[in-house]
Parts: C-alpha cells; structure tokens; sequence
C-alpha cells in the first residue's frame, strides 16, 4: 500500500521530488568562516615572521661589527658610552620626579631628609626609572608614617567650632530686627 502523495512543485507524471535540505543551526555554524581561527593562523605566523626577522637583524650586526674598523668601534664605544651616561644622569632626575609623583598621590611626604639621603640609581633599571621599585618604597614609607590630616584641625566652624552667642529663636530675631529699625 505504498501512496504517492503529489506535491504542489512535483510534475504532473507522479515522480515525486526530494524534500528541500533543512540545515540545522549546526550545519549553519559549520558553513561560516571562523575567523578567530584565522586570526589565530596570521598571529602565529606573525610571530614565526618578528623572531626571523629578529635573527635575520642579529646577523646583519653581527655582520656590521665585523666589517667595522678599529676607529669605526672605537666609536660606536665612545657613543654607547655617551649615552649611558646621559641617561644615567636624566634618569637620576626621572627618578627624583617620578618618586615625587608616587609620593604625592600615595598622600606621603617627602622630606627633604630623606630625599637627600636616598640613592636614586637604585630606582633605575637601563637608565630608565623603575615603577615597581618607586611603587614598593612609597609603600614601606606609607607604613612607617602615621596618618594625619594636613588641614588645621578644630578652627572654630562647624560642628567643632562654639555655640552662636545669641539665640535664634523668633522672639530674639523680632527683638533685634526691631533694634535694627530703630537707627
């Protein structure tokens, strides 16, 4: 008892049609590009390329270097040289500023005892002035100090300060209103 059943797009002569592919969410998701896939493939390859490269500039020193005269390196040493000591002297300054800037916003003060006292190369790192190391004394110096206010305390206004001298209740207000009137 096999019945056809004819379809509204089927032809007239009784052979049916398969129906229509339903694609499931799954399917969908499948057919999509996944670009986080892609975008992982070219990072990777990204870095594959940076630590070529990097190898590929470490032999063109190299090379450089060994095709440089003795005046040439001589040179080059005079100017590393330089600028270690320029940046030892602007980092030492850095320091300083960047120490300040900690301080101030960690509401601690420096004195200038301890400043003077401190060595401030101690918070470089390659000339450059290192946070962690700016950070982490700021902090011990935190803790050492106690916490006071720097406003002046007890000036005489508001719930500290004294009573009013006169009272404000009705009959003292129409009793000096009307005084006031009387000049």
């Amino acid at each position: 008892m096999s019945e056809q059943v004819a379809q509204p797009d089927a032809p007239a002569t009784g052979e049916q049609t398969p129906p229509a592919a339903v694609e499931t969410p799954g399917e969908e998701t499948a057919k999509r590009t996944d670009w986080k896939a892609h975008a992982r493939t070219w990072e990777e390859r990204a870095r594959s390329n940076k630590a070529e490269l990097d190898g590929l500039q470490a032999e063109v020193e190299k090379m450089r270097q060994e095709r440089m005269s003795d005046a040439e390196k001589a040179l080059e040493a005079a100017k590393a040289d330089a600028r270690a000591a320029a940046l030892s002297e602007v980092g030492t300054k850095l320091a300083s500023a960047e120490l300040r800037a900690a301080a101030a916003k960690a509401s601690v003060e420096l004195t200038e005892e301890i400043t003077s006292a401190l060595d401030l190369s101690k918070f470089l790192a390659e000339g450059e002035p290192n946070a962690d190391a700016i950070q982490s004394f700021v902090q011990a110096l935190a803790s050492k100090q106690p916490a006071q206010p720097k406003f002046a305390q007890n000036i005489g206004i508001g719930v500290t300060g004294e009573a009013p001298s006169k009272a404000y209740d009705p009959k003292s207000i129409a009793e000096r209103v009307n005084q006031m009137m009387q000049y």
